[in-house]
Order: C-alpha cells, then sequence, then structure tokens
C-alpha cells in the first residue's frame, strides 16, 4: 500500500528510511498473503476436483445399482407372472381333466381294494376257528398240574398206566367143561441140545 508520507495519516514525522522499512514490510506481508490466497485458492479447485470426481464416480455406482435393481426387479416380476399363468393353467387343466382322474381311480378300486377286502374277510374267517382251537389248546394246557421234578412226574404217569391197565384187562369167567374139551395141553418145550453149538475143546 503506497502513499505520500505528507499525506498519509499516522505517518506525519516519519523519516525517509523508516518509511521505506514500513512500506517494505507492508509489500512483504501482502507479497505473503497473495501468496496465501493463491495456495488456498490452488487447494480449493484442487479438493473442487476431486469432490467432483468422487461425487461422478458414487453417482455412477448409483445408477449402476439403480439399473440392476430395476433389472432384478423385472426378472422377478416377469418370474412371478410366469408363474401365476402357469398355476392358472394347471388349475384349469385340473378341472378339465378331473374326470378322467376320477375314472381310473374308481376303476382301481373297484379292481384291487374290493378284492383284496373280500380275500382279508376270507383269511379272517379261516383263522378264526384256528385261534379258537389255539385257545381251547392253551386252556388245556394252563389245567395240567405243574410238577416240580421229573420224579414226581414219572411216579404219577406210572400210576395212571396202571390203572389203565387194571381197567382195561378182562375180568376172568367160569370156562365149562365144552370149553376145556377144546383147550390144548400146555407143553413144555423142550430144549434139543443139537440147537446148541458145540464146545470148542482147549488143546493141551
Amino acid at each position: 500500500m503506497n502513499c505520500d508520507p505528507g499525506n498519509c495519516p499516522g505517518k506525519i514525522g516519519l523519516s525517509a528510511s523508516s518509511q521505506k522499512v514500513l512500506q517494505q514490510s507492508l509489500d512483504t506481508h501482502r507479497d505473503n498473503l497473495d501468496r496465501r490466497l493463491e495456495h488456498w485458492d490452488h487447494n480449493l479447485i484442487k479438493t473442487q476436483s476431486q469432490n467432483n470426481q468422487l461425487s461422478d464416480v458414487y453417482l455412477s455406482h448409483l445408477k449402476t445399482l439403480e439399473t440392476t435393481i430395476q433389472q432384478s426387479f423385472s426378472e422377478v416380476k416377469d418370474r412371478l407372472r410366469t408363474e401365476l399363468e402357469s398355476s392358472s393353467q394347471f388349475q384349469r387343466d385340473m378341472v378339465l381333466h378331473s374326470g378322467t382322474i376320477e375314472q381310473p381311480v374308481a376303476t382301481l378300486e373297484r379292481g384291487i381294494c374290493e378284492p383284496l377286502s373280500h380275500l382279508q374277510a376270507s383269511i379272517q374267517s379261516c383263522l378264526s376257528p384256528i385261534s379258537a382251537s389255539l385257545e381251547q389248546v392253551s386252556d388245556y394246557t394252563s389245567a395240567l398240574p405243574r410238577f416240580d421234578n421229573r420224579a414226581s412226574f414219572t411216579s404219577l404217569v406210572h400210576k395212571e398206566s396202571k390203572e389203565t391197565d387194571t381197567f382195561n384187562k378182562p375180568k376172568a369167567t367160569p370156562r365149562s367143561q365144552e370149553n376145556r374139551q377144546f383147550e390144548q395141553p400146555y407143553l413144555e418145550a423142550i430144549s434139543d441140545d443139537s440147537e446148541q453149538p458145540p464146545l470148542k475143546r482147549r488143546r493141551l
């Protein structure tokens, strides 16, 4: 900032050398301030450029993401529409072919289920007498006496066999004279020595 020494306010009475030093100091501060302002301006421009680049990158990413989301949503929407159409077509086909499906099922019931039910009834009718017989055998075996050891069981068996023989043995009846005539005399068997094998003699 330059001014006439005689016209500058507050500078009256300064010598020429002091004014020169003051002027140099002011010029130096002004130059430093200008350099700082230029540096700040350069940094500001650089920062703005970086911010613009980052903003462009972020905007590009956002646009890509938006495009991807829209495509995915469109694909999902198309798939959902296709599935709904397939479901509707399936329902229509079921209504159309319900009679065709019910008829074979009824035929299978008549051809398989009914014979199987008859076979089951016949098997049960055959098994009923067998089960009744098995129940009777089970009742009979449960009514039999139980023996703690083999000796008591053997003695009981011998006792029952003797009683059975005594009961079944015919009683003696008096024989008449006529029956005695027809009876053959009892002859003792005479052993024949010739039938016996000869004794072997021992040589001395």
